[in-house]
């Protein structure tokens, strides 16, 4: 099973409005065997989710913890096109 994650600096706003979001684009896409977590910077590590989506403002920092290949950046984190478009591209690209 893949794991997605959210993260925010507290782990309870802007990550738990993108763990939602996320939920809706999966049963969108079909994909019940895709999970999701939102968590706060301090709990992120490589063994919490395989991929995050996150905010601008948490790149860096959440890239610097599981590496930018692990990343990948919202530009609009209530954008829920962007959103489904930047999962289904991730989820593409590691069942290749």
């Amino acid at each position: 099973m893949i794991t997605i994650g959210a993260c925010c600096s507290t782990g309870v706003g802007s990550s738990f409005m993108v763990d939602m979001n996320m939920q809706e684009v999966l049963q969108q896409l079909g994909r019940s065997d895709v999970k999701t977590l939102h968590i706060d910077l301090s709990g992120v590590n490589r063994d919490t989710a395989d991929h995050f989506f996150v905010g601008r403002d948490m790149y860096d920092a959440v890239a610097h913890v599981v590496g930018e290949e692990n990343v990948t950046v919202l530009n609009s984190i209530i954008d829920k096109k962007e959103l489904k478009d930047k999962i289904k591209a991730y989820l593409d690209s590691v069942e290749d």
